[in-house]
């Protein structure tokens, strides 16, 4: 049993006896949030993987998992002790995203997969299984980039192709993604993460950039905290635009000779 999911059942055993279910809740909260989970190896390789979603080369719609609830269709809800649905809008169209990516059509009222599911909440030996889900999403024209609770990073074109991208990156939960303004199609993407570096030695840094659409991955933490990112931003600056990461409440500028420099909110 994983990590993630032996903290949740001692969580909920607790809760049983002393307050309820909330205290499993918590327990998983803490490690989605930044809690400091004990030691776990960085994600391994694509072939490495369990499951039919967790091959990193492409996959498609599909409609049902065997065994298991498809999390397709209308119904896509957050499973209980998972995140909550995360939602956005872009050019005036609303989107969701709990297990796979949704648009709202107005027509039909209802929410219409762009995605199949991006996480590993119905994979039984991967970490995410029963609580994974969406956490950091980003998206520029049809791509959308996706983060979740159990560190799948996936992405995709909406109702296309998408790719698993995870290999090479901690193995813990994704608190942040952006994309830059002037990125070229989706192809350019940083990912941050929750937890602390001594939960994944191996990869321990907490920024990561991709300008291949996810094949590699480059650690930019450099000098910033060993402590969970709660937000990546890009802001207008001279010259141009300048990425901007939040740790414990501060805000800090990428900075391209190789650091990160204090700066206001954004």
């Amino acid at each position: 049993m994983s990590w993630r999911v032996r903290l949740y059942a001692q969580g909920f055993t607790a809760a049983a006896l002393v307050a309820g279910w909330w205290s499993g809740w918590w327990t998983v909260a803490q490690v989605w949030r930044g809690g400091t989970p004990p030691a776990s190896a960085a994600h391994a390789a694509p072939g490495a993987a369990v499951g039919p979603v967790a091959d990193s080369g492409p996959f498609r719609m599909r409609t049902s998992l065997p065994a298991f609830p498809s999390p397709e269709g209308d119904a896509d809800d957050p499973l209980p002790n998972g995140p909550p649905a995360l939602t956005w809008t872009s050019g005036g169209v609303r989107y969701r995203a709990v297990h796979h990516v949704a648009r709202w059509d107005a027509a039909a009222a209802r929410w219409v997969a762009v995605s199949p599911d991006v996480t590993q909440a119905w994979q039984p030996e991967a970490d995410g299984f029963g609580i994974d889900g969406v956490t950091a999403a980003a998206q520029q024209g049809d791509v959308v980039w996706t983060g979740t609770l159990a560190g799948a990073v996936a992405v995709g074109r909406m109702g296309g192709v998408w790719r698993r991208v995870e290999a090479g990156l901690p193995d813990r939960t994704v608190s942040a993604l952006c994309i830059p303004p002037a990125g070229a199609d989706g192809q350019v993407a940083v990912v941050g993460f929750s937890g602390y570096g001594t939960a994944t030695p191996d990869h321990p840094g907490h920024v990561y950039e991709t300008t291949n659409g996810g094949a590699t991955w480059r650690d930019i933490t450099a000098n910033l905290p060993d402590a969970p990112v709660s937000a990546l931003q890009w802001a207008a600056g001279p010259g141009g635009s300048w990425l901007c990461a939040q740790v414990e409440g501060v805000w800090y500028r990428w900075d391209p000779t190789g650091s990160w420099q204090r700066c206001p909110k954004p």
